[in-house]
């Protein structure tokens, strides 16, 4: 007969076993990601300045976008600030969408 002790130790040696098979591919699979992470952004020190060069590229953008549609606006003879030319393109982009039309850019 089997006791009690041998059913405590085949489910107990099948548990663990689980648990660190399940550690295994885990720690596989994290360490794939970090590589694949490495691979696109490179080291911490270069991730900081591609993300520094590209938010800088994105304000002087949004800053030249903002001189441009001021400009225009006072072509037209319109007086505006920056808040307004925010103000015109937000609702020139929430004006579509507010009357369901679905051709919008």
């Amino acid at each position: 007969t089997v006791g009690w002790e041998s059913v405590f130790y085949f489910i107990t040696l099948v548990i663990l076993g689980n648990i660190i098979m399940l550690n295994l591919f885990l720690a596989i699979l994290l360490g794939n990601f970090d590589e694949a992470r490495k691979e696109v952004m490179g080291t911490p020190i270069e991730f900081k300045q591609k993300s520094m060069l590209l938010s800088s590229t994105l304000r002087r953008s949004r800053k030249n976008r903002i001189e441009t549609e001021s400009a225009e606006a006072l072509m037209q003879g319109n007086k505006t600030t920056t808040e307004d030319v925010d103000d015109m393109r937000t609702s020139r982009e929430l004006l579509p969408r507010l009357r369901g039309d679905t051709n919008t850019q």
